[in-house]
């Protein structure tokens, strides 16, 4: 086992699904973690729209997403990752991962 570093105040949740991990923390952030081979984690994205600390997380594979990037289909995994806050918002991120 190991840490995942990157948030600069308490993390108060975290969602997992399938190789994506996802932690929200105090520091009103959310980040998404994809899981490698050696159980390490690399950081995809941070996404820091909310106002206060967030609270609760949800991540479900988009089973109904059909990706296109530069006019060709790639191959991947579309994730949709819900985060709640104390500011009284729910966001919902679309996350895409390629397959490498």
């Amino acid at each position: 086992m190991g840490t995942i570093r990157g948030h600069t105040k308490a993390v108060l949740c975290l969602a997992a699904m399938e190789d994506l991990e996802c932690s929200g923390s105090a520091d009103n952030s959310v980040r998404i973690w994809m899981r490698g081979i050696n159980i390490s984690c690399s950081c995809l994205a941070v996404f820091e729209d909310h106002k206060r600390p967030v609270k609760c997380l949800a991540a479900v594979v988009d089973f109904y997403s059909t990706v296109s990037h530069g006019g060709s289909d790639q191959s991947g995994s579309s994730y949709l990752v819900y985060s709640g806050s104390l500011d009284c918002d729910v966001m919902v991120w679309k996350i895409w991962v390629p397959l490498l």
